[in-house]
């Protein structure tokens, strides 16, 4: 995690190899200077990463919990970020060059199932075989959210901006075909989760930056 000091904690999910391409992706996605959210921030890594790259980050969490955590690992790191509780977009203010998601497995979140979340972090190999194993089933119940987070993501971009989203790679099929506003630059593989990529999207008809 390069110098980055960040502590874990259960009911949080954990900075792992997908946290950290996910913010490597988002700053470069990112106009030097530009403003980027990061939302479901969690531990508030790649918050803290776009921070130390001289973007205007903030960042947001339903979860108290995870709030607490990432204010903590963004005082360890003296970078200056604006954290705020916000379900999706209900608290967010103005657009940003660069919106990162990394969307939880269970929209429909409680802190028992946050806790199973960043237990199955820890362990990467039960984590990828439940993926494997449920994947339509998760498939069909994040469908909704995803596509109502990039329905509203899109107001929320300036001219140019991207989202750059962590799902499944069935997900990601599906909302290339459901959302014909946005288009797909980039798929990212991440190692560890061979179910899973990182995805950049930017809404259609806008030319790479």
């Amino acid at each position: 995690m390069e110098d980055i000091v960040i502590h874990n904690a259960l009911g949080v999910c954990s900075a792992e190899e997908d946290t950290q391409i996910l913010a490597r992706v988002s700053a470069e996605e990112a106009p030097a200077g530009g403003r980027a959210l990061d939302m479901g921030t969690g531990t508030g890594y790649v918050a803290i990463y776009l921070a130390r790259r001289g973007l205007e980050v903030e960042a947001t969490d339903v979860s108290e919990r995870a709030l607490g955590l990432a204010g903590e690992n963004i005082r360890r790191n003296s970078v200056p970020v604006r954290l705020y509780r916000s379900d999706l977009f209900s608290a967010v203010q103005g657009k940003f060059d660069v919106i990162a998601f990394n969307p939880p497995m269970n929209p429909r979140e409680t802190e028992l199932t946050r806790w199973v979340t960043s237990f199955l972090r820890r362990h990467r190999c039960i984590a990828d075989l439940l993926m494997r194993v449920f994947d339509r089933w998760l498939q069909g119940s994040r469908m909704d959210f995803l596509v109502r987070f990039m329905e509203q993501a899109k107001g929320y971009l300036r001219p140019g901006g991207c989202v750059v989203l962590e799902a499944t790679r069935a997900e990601l099929d599906a909302l290339e075909t459901l959302l014909p506003a946005w288009r797909v630059c980039r798929r990212i593989d991440i190692p560890s989760l061979p179910a899973e990529q990182i995805a950049v999207f930017r809404p259609s008809g806008e030319r790479d930056v």
